[in-house]
């Protein structure tokens, strides 16, 4: 329960980071109805953050045994970072599954990450991909395809996992609007302890199931909502999507703290 605040609490950060109009004020761990509080001097704004997975397929193979392999390299990497004194990073590792990883490849590579990130830190409060593509290509392990940090000054100690490669979904408003919908059942409960509430949905791409990306073609659609602001967090890119929304009979939309009307869409990211 510890690791999965820590994590939700980076996501924060990066909505905090990527939206000019953030509330400005203490933010408070709550006991998850909802996620998160922050008490600023206008209002109390609870936030709820989710994460968004694809549907198992029925009768899908169990993982294969490079899986567990993949596991063992990024932990390894993770004690090297560690050891070597580098800042703390939430980072995911993708890798090429053209390669084979055997027991003899682990200390090799997870050596060969560790220089390529700590010749490549991300600033503090930023994030940055590196891809195994010219001119960094003779600076990685030939088995990794990609790694992707977050830093940030709040982060107490390392978080490596690894980033599997899959199908990119890029058409999933009924997932999105199934996700809302649940969520609205909640939303008179936080209610009780914010003055307004948002939720944001996370596609956290820690694994093929959760490969969500929002196309061009997604923004005109529009969700039903009880939450005052619905978010779209896409954790490989930083981007942060203000979703198109609608109020439900029962709960009459503002924006913000002060009343403000809902804006409709708005395409955000963490990064300059």
């Amino acid at each position: 329960m510890k690791e999965k605040k820590q994590i939700e609490r980076q996501y924060l950060e990066i909505v905090r980071r990527a939206l000019d109009d953030f509330p400005v004020g203490d933010i408070k761990d709550t006991d998850e109805r909802p996620d998160f509080l922050v008490n600023s001097p206008e209002c109390v704004l609870g936030l709820e953050i989710t994460r968004i997975y694809r549907n198992a397929e029925p009768g899908s193979p169990p993982p294969q045994s490079q899986d567990a392999e993949r596991d063992r390299v990024v932990e390894r990497t993770q004690t090297l970072a560690e050891n070597r004194g580098l800042c703390p990073l939430i980072a995911d590792v993708y890798f090429d599954s053209q390669w084979t990883i055997g027991k003899q490849d682990r200390d090799s590579i997870a050596k060969s990450l560790v220089d390529l990130v700590a010749a490549h830190l991300p600033a503090t409060d930023e994030h940055l991909t590196l891809e195994n593509r010219h001119p960094l290509t003779a600076e990685f392990p030939p088995q990794v395809e990609a790694i992707s940090m977050w830093r940030f000054k709040s982060l107490k100690s390392h978080l490596w996992q690894v980033g599997d490669a899959g199908i990119v979904n890029e058409d999933f408003a009924p997932e999105l609007r199934r996700i809302i919908m649940d969520k609205n059942a909640n939303v008179p409960v936080y209610r009780t302890r914010c003055d307004k509430c948002w939720l944001v949905i996370v596609a956290d791409w820690r694994g093929p199931s959760a490969f969500f990306e929002i196309s061009d073609r997604m923004s005109g659609e529009s969700y039903e909502t009880d939450f005052n602001r619905v978010y779209f967090l896409d954790g490989y890119s930083g981007h942060v999507v203000l979703l198109k929304t609608h109020a439900t009979v029962n709960a009459p939309l503002t924006n913000n703290c002060t009343g403000a009307a809902d804006p409709g869409v708005k395409w955000g990211h963490l990064f300059p």
